[in-house]
């Protein structure tokens, strides 16, 4: 399970995420940190 949201307190984002797998824990919060941070720079205008 991935959730992603903003916080309400903060200016962050929050990523959360549950599996049974050591190794796929590491590989999905990788791959979600990635894709979130992909779109802020996308969105702030930093990637073309």
């Amino acid at each position: 399970m991935v959730l992603i949201r903003e916080s309400q307190t903060m200016l962050e984002i929050n990523l959360a995420v549950e599996t049974r797998d050591e190794k796929r824990l590491k590989e999905l919060i990788d791959k979600y940190r990635g894709l979130v941070k992909d779109y802020i720079e996308k969105l702030s205008g930093k990637v073309p």
